[in-house]
């Protein structure tokens, strides 16, 4: 079940920082590619494979990144988030 939760947390912070107007593949579009740089940044996972993330979804026209001043509400409300851990 956790490998259908990747990209939710952030996306589910978006949503709810968008009043819920965003479309939630669009959202989960920019938590898969934030968990890939995590992973990238914490050696988990290869450059190759963080940028296909990119590569993929901007070649179905999906977001790869969110507003950065809004952040601190993002992480505000992922802590609240049901699914998170």
């Amino acid at each position: 079940r956790e490998i259908l939760n990747y990209g939710h947390t952030l996306a589910h912070a978006i949503e709810k920082n968008e009043r819920y107007k965003w479309r939630h593949g669009a959202a989960v579009s920019i938590g898969m590619v934030f968990a890939a740089e995590l992973g990238r940044l914490a050696g988990r996972l290869d450059d190759a494979t963080a940028d296909r993330h990119r590569t993929v979804l901007e070649s179905v026209g999906l977001p790869l990144a969110y507003r950065a001043d809004q952040w601190p509400k993002l992480l505000e409300n992922m802590k609240v988030d049901k699914k998170s851990r």
